[in-house]
């Protein structure tokens, strides 16, 4: 959640740190699926910042949490990343 409002007020290096932290949480935790939301987080970060590379990791993100049989609520996931990306990117596409 951290990293969410660091994002949503443009403090990257904030939200990069949070969704880190996060994505240790998950993995310590052995939760594939949260670490890999995390991970879709850093990239949309990365990609707010126009870094690059950052919209290939974000698309491979969007496809891993998009099957089905992978994840569990990987759709959801996915979905609340685009509506990320379309509320935070000023006009930025994938």
């Amino acid at each position: 959640m951290i990293g969410a409002h660091c994002l949503a007020i443009s403090d990257f290096a904030g939200a990069r740190r949070g969704f880190e932290r996060a994505k240790a949480l998950a993995s310590e935790a052995g939760d594939r699926e949260s670490a890999t939301m995390n991970d879709g987080y850093l990239a949309l970060t990365g990609l707010l910042e126009d870094e690059s590379g950052a919209a290939a990791r974000l698309t491979t993100v969007l496809a891993e949490l998009g099957e089905r049989a992978k994840f569990e609520h990987g759709a959801f996931y996915a979905q609340q990343l685009e509506t990320a990306l379309r509320v935070l990117g000023a006009g930025r596409t994938l």
